[in-house]
């Protein structure tokens, strides 16, 4: 009788102390994320995602993630994930925006961060030919910079 109440209060302890893991666990990609370890910030969120805990904010750890080890296409895919769970996520309209901005689809970033009230100090948008200042610039040297609009440089 005495074995099966200590085992009883052993599996009690064990139930009050699982949320308290699982709390701690969920914040461990956050911790290694804001540490710089970012590959291994995405192996833990995907850890936690297998264990059943489809949390966005496990997803936008990856998509952060994956844009500062330079994967864009997939932080883009996450990031457009988690839009479709939550529509109005600020920080994954930023992260998506930063993601089509390296993969140079400036006009879908430029809706990205309207979303999110940027349009006030978003420049305008316009791709500048590299070749066109490069010919220009062989004509009159520093051209090209005023071109690309950076006269500071020439």
């Amino acid at each position: 009788m005495k074995l099966c109440r200590a085992v009883f209060f052993a599996s009690f302890l064990l139930l009050l102390a699982l949320p308290a893991y699982t709390l701690q666990a969920a914040n461990f990609a956050e911790q290694l994320y804001s540490e710089g370890d970012y590959y291994r910030a995405i192996t833990e969120s995907k850890r936690q995602i297998f264990l059943g805990k489809p949390d966005p904010k496990l997803l936008l750890i990856q998509a952060k993630a994956y844009f500062k080890l330079g994967n864009y296409r997939e932080g883009k895919r996450l990031a457009q994930k988690i839009l479709q769970a939550t529509a109005g996520d600020l920080e994954a309209n930023q992260i998506l925006g930063l993601t089509l901005i390296r993969l140079k689809e400036l006009k879908a970033a430029q809706m990205h961060f309207t979303k999110i009230n940027v349009e006030k100090t978003w420049p305008n948008i316009t791709e500048k030919n590299p070749y066109l200042a490069k010919n220009i610039s062989y004509f009159l040297p520093g051209s090209g910079l005023l071109y690309t609009g950076s006269p500071w440089k020439a």
